[in-house]
């Protein structure tokens, strides 16, 4: 499962997420099972809702960037997925709505009447779903508030768990800026991954990397011709954090999703770095690559 980047002055917001409530749980730490949990791209830990409570009407609340943003989409693996048994013991999402808040001109967050409600199925996959028109007007930025409206009950434990929950933001095209590579053939030069023109190749041996920067949301990955060995599986990494992309057999560009480090894409504010874990084999030995692209969705 695959869970689970300019030209401008504003400032990412600090962000991360807060709570309505959560378990307590003395020894594994005090915040545990706190918002932080299902933001951390890890499945074996969640935010879990305290026992006592109902679940619905509970929330998280997710920092947007300041500047401005739209929401795209949600994603959501729904409940406390370390297992298929804690998945099915726990209560898992059903529905929420998702609010938008702004800060005004005095920096006080403020309600509107931005809105959106979205249903979730009941499985333990990783869950992507389109949202129309929702965004952060205030330059100052906002909050998204996702409240829980309805769910799936627990086979043992009424407690609500969300192992991971990201915010898709709008994206928009940025310019290739690589740090460095390795593993290149001789000769081959990294030029060719950002000159627009497919029919240039940067040749690579296996296990190649490529080191980007930028605060990206997404890495495009266009693969030579299949005389040439083709990426299979790629592993993007950036502040500690990873994610393993299985990518078919294709000419066609492949949009690598950016590990987000605050629940909304494109939040990296480290290298980026993609290395190339196993191939499709060509009749030649090499790996090519054709082109490497970026894109964002907050400003530097």
């Amino acid at each position: 499962m695959n869970i689970l980047l300019l030209a401008a002055s504003t400032q990412l917001a600090l962000a991360g997420a807060s709570v309505s409530s959560f378990k307590k749980d003395s020894r594994k730490g005090a915040n545990y099972w706190n918002g932080g949990s299902a933001i951390d791209g890890k499945l074996e830990t969640a935010w879990m809702v305290t026992g006592e409570s109902e679940n619905k009407g509970e929330w998280i609340l997710i920092d947007g960037p300041s500047g401005g943003c739209s929401l795209d989409k949600i994603s959501m693996v729904n409940g406390f997925a370390k297992t298929e048994d804690t998945y099915k013991d726990y209560s898992r999402v059903k529905e929420v709505r998702i609010d938008i808040l702004e800060y005004d001109s005095n920096l006080d967050l403020q309600p509107t009447s931005k809105s959106a409600t979205v249903s979730f199925e009941d499985t333990m996959e990783n869950q992507i779903v389109d949202i129309e028109d929702l965004k952060i007007d205030s330059e100052n930025g906002g909050k998204f508030r996702i409240t829980i409206t309805d769910f799936y009950p627990g086979k043992d434990y009424s407690a609500l768990g969300v192992s991971e929950v990201m915010l898709h933001l709008g994206e928009f095209e940025i310019p290739t800026k690589i740090v460095s590579v390795s593993n290149g053939s001789e000769g081959s030069d990294d030029m060719n991954l950002f000159d627009g023109s497919t029919r240039s190749l940067w040749l690579a041996e296996s296990g190649a990397t490529v080191e980007l920067e930028g605060t990206m949301s997404h890495v495009g990955l266009i693969a030579g011709p299949s005389t040439y060995a083709r990426p299979k599986k790629v592993k993007v990494s950036t502040g500690g954090r990873e994610i393993i992309h299985d990518l078919p057999n294709t000419s066609k560009v492949n949009w690598l999703l950016v590990p987000s480090v605050t629940g909304y894409t494109g939040s990296n504010w480290d290298t980026v770095t993609l290395e190339i874990l196993e191939t499709y084999p060509g009749s030649k030995p090499q790996v090519g690559i054709a082109e490497i692209q970026l894109r964002a969705t907050t400003f530097e």
